[in-house]
């Protein structure tokens, strides 16, 4: 079973949830479609979710969020993938992070990406920095809303 409780922060936050709440994802047909596009363009961004899993993601990405284009450097996707750490996708290139967070624990999972910082994207688990690597190209697009446990393109459900 697995358990994901997301907030997304940028200039808007845009979930807010009580206490003892969460959302529940099967990992096959679950997902949540907000009507708030992201931030565009290469604008700075802080992406966050409180996340419980013991699922196995090696082979099988687990989209946490995801908004934009499937265009290169339009889609920017926060998951769990290899070695069941967190990665920041953006259309094909990103981060990846060391810490695997499928122990069954709940963890506090961000990700930063602030084009005055030499287009740095960080990754965090429990406000401790995991990983972090420039991005060249990151144009995320419009048109496509801000999407929370599956992909744009309707692959990789949490």
């Amino acid at each position: 079973m697995k358990k994901l409780l997301t907030s997304v922060l940028a200039t808007l936050t845009l979930g807010a949830f009580a206490q003892n709440t969460a959302m529940n994802f099967d990992g096959v047909d679950d997902y949540i479609q907000t009507s708030y596009s992201g931030i565009s363009g290469d604008g700075a961004r802080t992406l966050e979710a409180w996340v419980r899993t013991t699922e196995d993601a090696v082979g099988n990405q687990q989209v946490i969020l995801d908004w934009g284009n499937t265009g290169t450097g339009e889609r920017f996707t926060f998951n769990i993938l290899q070695n069941n750490s967190l990665r920041l996708e953006v259309a094909g290139n990103g981060v990846v992070g060391t810490t695997a967070v499928n122990d069954g624990a709940w963890h506090h999972l961000a990700a930063t990406y602030n084009p005055a910082d030499d287009d740095t994207v960080r990754l965090y688990i429990d406000g401790v920095q995991d990983a972090k690597k420039k991005i060249d190209i990151v144009n995320t697009g419009s048109t496509n809303s801000v999407m929370i446990g599956r992909r744009q393109d309707d692959v990789n459900y949490f």
